[in-house]
C-alpha cells in the first residue's frame, strides 16, 4: 500500500520549495506570519491573472499590476533580511481579530470568545485572503489602473465569495461563548411625593406630635 504524497508549497517571497510542515523558509528566513502574508498577495496576483485570462482586465493593465506586485515581493524579501516585522496595516486582517465581530483575541482558542465563530483554519485565512483583493482593487481603482466599471463588477464577485464563506463559517459557530458585558440600566428614579401625602406618613405625625404640633 503506497503512502500519499506529502503536500508541498513554494515560499511566495523567493520562490523555494517548502513542505506543508514548513512554518518558516530556510532560504529567506520568512517566518510563519510573513508567509502567510505572502501567500495571500499571492492569491490577490493569481485572480488578477485569472481576470486578465478571461478579458476582464486589459494587457496593458495586467502588465502594470503584475509589475506592482513583483515589485511588493522584492521589498518583502528586502523587510525579511532586514528582521523587520511582518507589515501591518497594509488591507491584511490581523491574524488575532476575529472576522465577524473584530474583537481582538488574547488566547489561541479555536473560537472567537465573544462571538463564537472559528477564527483560525484555511477557511478562515482564505476570507482574510479575499479581504485584501478586495482592499487592492479599491486602491488599484484610485491609482487609476482599474476604471470604476471594472472595480465595481471585480468587487462583485469578490463580495459573492467572501458572502458564502462567512455563511460556511456560521455554521461551526458556538453559541456558548463567553457574554460580553454589558452596562447596568440605572434603577429607575422613585416618584416625588406630594405634600398631602408627606404631611399624613406616619413618620411626620410622630415628629409633629412630639414637637407640639
Amino acid at each position: 500500500m503506497s503512502t500519499p504524497a506529502v503536500q508541498s508549497r513554494t515560499c511566495p517571497i523567493c520562490g523555494h520549495a517548502l513542505s506543508a510542515e514548513d512554518h518558516n523558509c530556510s532560504t529567506c528566513g520568512a517566518n510563519e506570519e510573513w508567509l502567510e502574508l505572502g501567500e495571500a498577495f499571492a492569491f490577490v496576483r493569481r485572480r488578477f491573472q485569472e481576470w486578465h485570462a478571461d478579458r476582464r482586465i486589459s494587457p496593458p493593465q495586467w502588465q502594470r499590476i503584475n509589475h506592482h506586485y513583483a515589485d511588493l515581493y522584492h521589498k518583502m524579501h528586502a523587510a525579511i533580511q532586514e528582521r523587520q516585522t511582518v507589515w501591518t496595516g497594509v488591507g491584511y486582517a490581523p491574524k488575532n481579530q476575529c472576522w465577524n465581530c473584530r474583537d481582538y483575541e488574547t488566547d489561541a482558542g479555536p473560537h472567537c470568545r465573544r462571538c463564537g465563530v472559528v477564527v483560525d483554519g484555511p477557511a478562515v485565512r482564505s476570507l482574510r485572503a479575499w479581504k485584501l483583493l478586495a482592499r487592492e482593487i479599491q486602491k488599484h481603482r484610485e491609482q487609476g489602473w482599474l476604471s470604476l466599471y471594472q472595480a465595481h463588477q471585480l468587487e462583485t464577485d469578490v463580495n459573492e465569495r467572501m458572502a458564502a464563506l462567512r455563511v460556511r463559517l456560521q455554521q461551526n459557530r458556538v453559541y456558548s461563548a463567553a457574554p460580553v458585558d454589558r452596562p447596568k440600566e440605572p434603577k429607575p428614579a422613585e416618584p416625588r411625593r406630594s405634600f398631602l401625602e408627606i404631611l399624613v406618613d406616619p413618620h411626620t405625625i410622630q415628629w409633629l406630635l412630639a414637637a407640639g404640633g
